[in-house]
């Protein structure tokens, strides 16, 4: 077997020793790769799961918050419905009656007497028999009285009479026993809540006439003359407050 010359055993030494360095770096590179592979895995899939649930999160919180506006949006306006009816209630006392029903479906005032000249009468209002705003019935008509047959005459009057009753008031649905406001301005009636409710739509005047039962501007004076009196009182009240305070000042031994 010829020999290699030197120059050619030290070029394939070189080689050989190249091409296995280069496969060891290679093997490296892959085992690096794999472990770096693993690594990202298990932060991406956290990561993946937090950017998948985050969503449904903001989902469920601003529907949840939208809950909660809506139902303080309706306690609000609940909460102002209910004071502009109490507001209400206050300002019809002032001008209206309050009339009731005895036995008969006639029917009185209550508690309130009736206002001299204001050009209306109690036979006025009765003969409407009607609310103006609801159109139904306003006063309870009676009870018609039984009648009585030509054979059950005899058979009455050997027994003692009594008298018939009429339908009380309790007998009476709850409607009918609702209350009757009258507006001392013109003298007509109406049920308690429609007119409550015709006030609640800011309307000032009678449905029947249009006579004006409501002056806000003078309302809104009064308001405006209360509230300056309360306010000299105050000052009334400061002053002698005041006043007071200078005089025990000026005593002798008194440490203020």
């Amino acid at each position: 077997m010829p020999l290699l010359p030197a120059s050619l055993r030290s070029a394939s030494t070189d080689t050989l020793l190249h091409a296995l360095s280069k496969r060891a770096r290679s093997d490296e590179d892959l085992s690096g790769r794999s472990r770096l592979s693993g690594t990202a895995i298990g932060f991406l899939i956290p990561l993946f799961i937090f950017f998948l649930l985050v969503p449904f999160a903001c989902v469920f919180c601003v529907r949840r918050r939208r809950a909660l506006h809506t139902q303080n949006i309706v306690k609000v306006v609940l909460q102002s419905a209910v004071e502009r009816r109490e507001d209400a209630q206050k300002k019809l006392k002032g001008v209206t009656q309050t009339r009731g029903f005895v036995g008969g479906g006639k029917s009185e005032d209550v508690g309130v007497k009736h206002v001299e000249g204001t050009g209306a009468e109690d036979s006025t209002s009765m003969d409407e028999k009607e609310c103006a705003i609801c159109l139904s019935t306003l006063h309870v008509p009676s009870p018609p009285e039984p009648a009585i047959v030509a054979a059950q005459v005899a058979a009455m009057a050997s027994r003692p009479t009594t008298p018939l009753k009429a339908k009380s008031l309790s007998d009476f649905s709850l409607s009918e026993q609702e209350k009757i406001l009258r507006l001392n301005v013109c003298g007509h009636e109406f049920h308690a809540e429609c007119l409550l409710s015709w006030l609640l739509v800011r309307r000032y005047t009678c449905p029947v006439c249009r006579a004006v039962y409501y002056d806000k501007e003078a309302e809104a004076e009064k308001t405006e003359q209360d509230d300056q009196d309360l306010e000299s009182q105050r000052q009334l009240v400061e002053s002698s407050d005041a006043v007071a305070l200078e005089e025990r000042r000026r005593l002798p031994g008194v440490a203020v």
